[in-house]
């Protein structure tokens, strides 16, 4: 791990300097789907429409809109179709496999847009283990302690994220070091019940590994799909959404806490 950790150093820093191309911005997406089995397993993937239902949602609700930021911050990182797809309950699979299917539709820029998996669904419990969770649970029990009330948001950067889960897994893919950086949400369903909701966008900025070194001026800029083309430009932003719940007792013991901070 420690080897690895010094490639991806030694690696970051040519790869994010001004480039007239994205190839340089998505070299771990690329490896990832490499070592994922690559376009040899993805070609024998299921087409994503056969896995779930398209539904048109009015209200987006949480769905991160970064639209409304000045120039220069938002970096296009944000989903623009309304049609999303919600994968059937009884559809399970390996996480690899998993991985393997979401960086290939966001490579070719094909499948759907926005993905959406059930609660406690058997891919959005792959986040579960997660140093993103881990740390967005210590942050809601700070906030709570403070006297916080109603639903908590915290986005940790992509880059700390994927570092974390590449030094502490032992295996070679997961789907938290695909996710890297999201937006979640926590709130309370019940005395003893936590809904956790994690909003991801794949796009070429926020899978620009390191770019915080730089001014924001020099990250490189997303894509987005556009309704109207018939064919979508590869690595345009894709969204997925995780959701799961977690018990008071799940939640505590995650923080290594046994303190009653929740009322």
């Amino acid at each position: 791990m420690i080897r690895l950790f010094a490639v991806l150093c030694c690696s970051v820093l040519p790869r994010l300097m001004p480039s007239s191309g994205m190839t340089d911005h998505l070299w771990v997406a690329s490896m990832a789907f490499e070592a994922s089995g690559g376009d040899e397993v993805f070609g024998r993937q299921p087409e994503l429409a056969q896995l779930g239902t398209e539904v048109t949602l009015i209200a987006l609700g949480y769905l991160p809109d970064l639209r409304t930021l000045p120039s220069g911050q938002c970096h296009r990182e944000f989903t623009n179709m309304s049609q999303f797809l919600v994968i059937h309950d009884s559809i399970k699979g390996v996480e690899s496999a998993w991985i393997n299917l979401l960086l290939g539709h966001f490579l070719k820029g094909t499948g759907s847009e926005n993905i959406v998996f059930p609660v406690n669904h058997a891919v959005s419990n792959f986040m579960k283990p997660s140093f993103i969770v881990n740390s967005a649970i210590n942050a809601y029990l700070d906030y709570l302690s403070a006297g916080g009330k109603g639903e908590f948001h915290i986005k940790p950067s992509f880059s700390t994220c994927f570092f974390a889960e590449t030094s502490n897994r032992l295996t070679p893919l997961t789907m938290p070091q695909f996710v890297g950086s999201a937006d979640i949400y926590i709130s309370q369903t019940g005395t003893d019940n936590f809904l956790f909701r994690i909003f991801n966008v794949s796009s070429i900025t926020s899978g620009s590994l390191g770019k915080e070194i730089f001014p924001d001026q020099y990250w490189p800029v997303s894509v987005v799909r556009d309704e109207s083309e018939p064919i979508q430009r590869p690595c345009s932003n894709v969204m997925q959404l995780f959701q799961f719940t977690m018990t008071r007792l799940e939640l505590l013991n995650v923080a290594g806490l046994k303190i009653n901070i929740i009322k």
